[in-house]
């Protein structure tokens, strides 16, 4: 983790020394935020952001100071520095092919659905762009979560057919990052329902990631091609404050993109998106 503000809260107890510094300049609060679930999720600076100046601003510069004196910029618990090592030792693995391939004319519901070298397809909550008579299927990439382990999502997989019926794997477009615990992209980390819009102005591929977990917000990327290399513009963006909930991206004719998310399971929202489809413009 990279001690400072931009902490989460729940990651605080994990510094050993770093509750005691919080209590000096925030004190007789940390036990509220820690069993708070709307706020043990955020970083030390959206508390003091958010406390309408109940926490004088300048604590800000103080407190982060103080815990990067205390801890220095990074700061890596024996926790974190086992998973490093064992999601290094997956990434160096081979994945042998589930099946043998087949060359598919149907659909065939019930069973697993395989790319043409037999593996199965890991694009979970994804969806699907058609560009240049290619359809290209991609979401998250979930070869390594087997439901016992803590990795949620190994980045971003896309797959491309004629047919829709057979799928060549083309690869990690988004590959997670896992030498560093705090990037929303470290496979703990939860990364949900990538949809990704090509911006016919800019020519940029943007890409919209839900955040939740540590974090809850959305990841914005763009990249020059669809299948990447995809640079952050934002980590955490959080339109008007707000959560990221469900949602998705939407394009008219005339270019003009609209998010569509919900707030807290119990409000709908509709946004214009800017030219450059990284942020919002103004609810609709």
């Amino acid at each position: 983790m990279k001690p400072g503000v931009d902490m989460i809260i729940q990651q605080i107890p994990e510094l050993p020394g770093a509750d005691e510094i919080f209590e000096k300049y925030i004190p007789g609060r940390l036990k509220f935020l820690l069993s708070s679930p709307q706020t043990k999720h955020l970083s030390i600076r959206q508390v003091i952001k958010y406390s309408k100046g109940s926490i004088p601003m300048d604590y800000i510069e103080k407190l982060d100071a103080a815990l990067k004196a205390r801890f220095g910029t990074t700061y890596l618990t024996d926790a974190e520095k086992e998973k490093i090592s064992r999601y290094r030792q997956l990434a160096s693995s081979v994945r042998k092919p589930y099946a043998a391939p087949v060359q598919r004319h149907a659909f065939y519901p019930g069973q697993p659905i395989t790319d043409t070298e037999g593996k199965r397809i890991h694009a979970h909550g994804g969806a699907i762009l058609e560009e240049d008579g290619f359809y290209y299927w991609y979401g998250e990439n979930k070869e390594f979560t087997d439901g016992t382990s803590d990795i949620w999502t190994w980045g971003v997989k896309a797959y491309r057919s004629t047919d829709l019926y057979n799928w060549t794997d083309m690869g990690q477009i988004i590959d997670p990052v896992l030498d560093d615990p705090d990037s929303v992209l470290f496979p703990d980390m939860r990364i949900d329902r990538p949809h990704i819009l090509k911006n016919d102005r800019t020519g940029k591929y943007v890409c919209w990631i839900h955040l939740a977990g540590k974090v809850s917000g959305f990841l914005i990327m763009q990249a020059d091609s669809f299948l990447g290399p995809y640079e952050i513009v934002d980590p955490c963006y959080r339109p008007e404050g707000y959560d990221a909930g469900d949602f998705d991206l939407v394009k008219d004719e005339d270019g003009t993109a609209y998010l569509y998310y919900d707030i807290q399971h119990s409000t709908v929202i509709g946004m214009k998106l800017t030219a450059d489809y990284l942020q919002v413009a103004e609810t609709v």
